[in-house]
């Protein structure tokens, strides 16, 4: 969303995917080229596309662009993401974006220009063809950028689609609000520190994929219920996951949809903890995830703020406590089946989620848990990105 929009720029859309010019587009841009790739055939239009951003981007004043080309996405669902056909159309779209370059290149005032190009994809295909699920390879995305204030590299955390838009309105000087941060302004997560490891229990995953550890970053804690029965090694408790490992586990449980996690985040699951050798029928899960102490000597107010994804099941509950200064845990958020609990009884998929908690007069540390208990084989909680403030 554009906070502070800016009619003077130029903007231009070449498309030739009909449902993007007439349900997207629409209206606002100051030019756009819109064939039907599906009547004249992906393989005609695209070039037509590539010709006519080449006018543009060669001598118009082109601010801000977007070219979509859809020939290979028209090969992954007839052929699949296997084919030669598939690898035909990537060398094509290769070629096209190259004549794209080149003429931003030829511009005469390009010396004294800042671009920023950046490529992107909204899904992958399947081996043997289409999309729509959400298998990781359907879910694939990915984000190619150079220019501006992107750094060069990969970063240690992947970027996500979302964060395109940021980047954008940042090299263009704008202001905005979205999900997502501009490339290289990621805030800093302390469970991205997390040193993950390839699989122990979760043999459904392959060994090459590296996710997941009960080995908290500096200053957290995990702690497990005394008595609690052991069950996937994985899942023991709080666990620093990826979504790539996590949601291997077992896929269409809505894993999936933990979208504003990103990097390492933090899960504790007890549907696959009670997978191998059914501890649900000794016991219960209860597992706290504790933060490192806060400073909060002569502050009335800390803020916290942090992504939740927590699916509700029976008996399960969820807590946010605070302990000052090593004392009584105090209750800030508690999810559970009542509809008078945080999550009013239900799920709260993928919500950034905040509290304030007063600072009594003298108190020195606060320090906060997130406790999931009285869990059986029921769901989970993913929690990422905790940050706390002080006032």
């Amino acid at each position: 969303m554009l906070v502070r929009p800016e009619p003077s720029l130029d903007t231009y859309a070449a498309v030739d995917w009909k449902p993007i010019g007439d349900r997207i587009l629409r209206t606002g841009q100051d030019r756009t080229y819109v064939p039907d790739g599906d009547t004249a055939g992906y393989e005609n239009t695209d070039p037509q596309l590539a010709a006519d951003a080449e006018k543009h981007l060669k001598q118009d004043k082109a601010d801000a662009s977007f070219v979509y080309f859809g020939q290979t996405d028209e090969a992954g669902h007839a052929h699949g993401a296997e084919s030669p056909e598939y690898a035909a159309t990537l060398r094509t779209d290769d070629a096209l974006i190259g004549r794209l370059l080149s003429a931003i290149d030829a511009r005469a005032s390009y010396a004294a220009e800042d671009w920023l190009i950046v490529l992107t994809t909204d899904h992958g295909h399947t081996g043997p063809g289409g999309h729509g699920g959400d298998s990781p390879e359907e879910r694939m995305t990915f984000v190619i950028a150079a220019g501006g204030a992107v750094p060069a590299g990969t970063p240690a955390v992947e970027p996500k689609i979302v964060d395109i838009a940021p980047t954008v309105w940042r090299h263009l000087g704008l202001s905005s609000s979205s999900d997502g941060y501009a490339l290289g302004a990621v805030p800093a997560d302390a469970f991205d520190s997390a040193t993950v490891k390839s699989r122990v229990d979760e043999t459904g995953v392959p060994a090459s994929v590296l996710g997941w550890t009960h080995d908290a970053p500096a200053g957290w804690t995990v702690r497990n219920a005394a008595g609690m029965p052991a069950g996937v090694t994985e899942w023991q408790g709080w666990a620093f996951t990826t979504d790539d490992f996590w949601t291997r586990t077992a896929p269409g449980q809505e894993r999936e949809a933990n979208v504003r996690s990103r990097g390492v985040f933090a899960v504790a699951d007890p549907d696959e903890w009670d997978d191998k050798g059914s501890p649900s029928s000794r016991g219960t899960f209860d597992s706290s995830l504790i933060s490192p102490a806060l400073a909060v000597s002569g502050k009335s107010a800390v803020d916290i703020g942090f992504v939740s994804h927590y699916r509700q099941d029976g008996t399960q509950r969820g807590a946010l406590t605070v302990s000052f200064d090593g004392g009584a845990e105090r209750p800030v958020l508690s999810y559970g089946p009542e509809s008078s609990t945080a999550n009013k009884g239900g799920d709260v998929l993928a919500q950034p989620t905040s509290a304030s908690v007063a600072i009594p007069a003298g108190a020195t540390s606060a320090r906060f848990t997130w406790r999931l208990y009285a869990a059986g084989n029921n769901w989970y909680w993913a929690v990422d990105a905790p940050h706390f403030t002080t006032r």
